[in-house]
């Protein structure tokens, strides 16, 4: 193990509580620094603040790992198959999801407390209000400044800082910069119930597209819907859109849908979030640099298509904290750390974008819905083979990381010379 003992973990949302337990374990003692108050929205995500997250069998299996699955469990509730309906809302058919029962839904904010909630029964402090500005690396460490004048120094410094990282620019101030599709992304609750229990993940497969919903425990149906824009839409500025707008045009766009208008004349604009444009990550081509490095949306986000933003952020924490439990120095652990999580993420992000581009408007008859659906499911998009990659991909905590991955793997520009300093202008 290099000599690392301590860690500044930037970014209090999924990635960073989950790596600070897992470099716990590890031997690495870390506090957690977050931009947001105690009582504030994260800064880079308030529109999403309580969305539903699905977390596939790999989340899960993460979450395990770390020993957090147990309170998410208990926090969301099981989703056993995939439902499809038409746009009437008449079942078109059903099938099982691989390891249904690893697949869990749970409130983002749910998702946060169960994970810092854990980090704090681990000894694991986390600071609110402190936002990232600078940071200096020396022959012995990172020196982190933050917005309001303080500092922190530790051995590393792990950016766990959202797609809108500010640790990726301290790390590379050429990296690229997250880009947004033209499609605006809103969720709502409906005050209505829907054909099917609780245990299924349902989409709407109508003639305008698709729109993906939840039946909750409540009796009530949480849905998700993605509209086309003239032009790409930042978070920042859909939060300048009003609910109510945005909900109008999603009524619209889905009047020719029965049932999925139904769903959205059935919600009140109160219960409705509006997240922005579809954001993802392009390929990054540094992670790391000196005795920094990024993990989660910080390094790879891909769109919201792959249902796996969060199960790769999991995935990703606790292959760095085995990475610097097993390997020698700082540079051999960062390069396999990359090298174990690149190709994976990579291959999820593109099949998300080619599956986000695919789902163009389209007007297929019920008759002819009803009959392939089944059929697909069964065979050449049946989800064990559509979404292997992902769902049975598994992290063992107890297998020791080869220090061979970290050979012959893509060499990026290395640390900064002691004593430089990176600040965000």
């Amino acid at each position: 193990m290099p000599a690392v003992r301590t860690a500044l973990i930037i970014g209090g949302g999924i990635a960073g509580p989950a790596a600070a337990v897992a470099l716990r374990r590890a031997g690495v003692e870390s506090v957690v620094y977050e931009a947001r108050t105690d009582r504030g929205p994260r800064a880079d995500s308030a529109p999403r603040a309580d969305t539903l997250i699905s977390l596939w069998p790999n989340g899960v299996n993460a979450l395990d790992v770390i020993g957090a699955a147990g309170a998410v469990r208990r926090s969301g509730w099981p989703a056993g198959r995939l439902a499809a309906f038409d746009n009437r809302g008449r079942l078109v058919g059903t099938c099982p999801l691989p390891s249904a029962s690893s697949t869990v839904n749970v409130r983002r904010t749910d998702l946060f407390r169960a994970l810092a909630d854990l980090a704090r029964a681990e000894g694991v402090p986390i600071r609110h209000g402190k936002h990232l500005v600078a940071a200096e690396q020396t022959p012995d460490g990172v020196v982190a400044t933050f917005a309001d004048g303080s500092t922190a120094t530790g051995d590393i410094l792990v950016g766990a800082d959202g797609v809108h990282s500010t640790a990726r620019v301290l790390i590379d101030p050429e990296a690229p910069v997250p880009r947004y599709l033209p499609q605006l992304e809103l969720s709502g609750v409906a005050d209505m119930s829907v054909p099917e229990n609780t245990e299924a993940l349902c989409g709407v497969l109508g003639r305008r597209g698709s729109l993906a919903f939840w039946p909750r425990p409540d009796h009530r149906t949480e849905w998700f819907a993605r509209l086309p824009l003239d032009r790409a839409l930042p978070a920042g500025r859909a939060l300048g859109r009003s609910a109510a707008e945005c909900l109008e045009q999603a009524r619209r766009f889905y009047a020719d849908d029965p049932f999925s208008h139904r769903m959205l004349t059935r919600t009140d604009p109160d219960q409705v979030s509006v997240i922005g444009s579809t954001v993802m990550l392009p390929s990054l081509p540094v992670w790391h640099r000196g005795r920094m490095v990024l993990v989660g949306d910080a390094a790879h986000a891909p769109s919201s298509a792959s249902g796996q933003g969060g199960a790769l952020a999991l995935e990703s924490a606790i292959e760095l904290a085995r990475c610097l439990r097993d390997l020698p120095t700082l540079d051999v652990a960062f390069r396999a750390y990359q090298r174990l999580r690149r190709p994976h993420v990579e291959t999820i992000a593109a099949q998300a974008l080619r599956a986000q581009r695919e789902r163009g408007t389209r007007r297929i008859p019920n008759a002819l819905l009803r009959l392939v659906w089944p059929i697909a499911t069964r065979t050449f998009a049946a989800p064990a083979k559509t979404m292997n990659h992902a769902f049975h991909h598994r992290i063992d905590w107890h297998a020791a990381v080869p220090a061979a991955l970290a050979e012959n793997s893509e060499r990026h520009p290395e640390a900064q010379a002691p004593g430089c300093r990176c600040v965000v202008r």
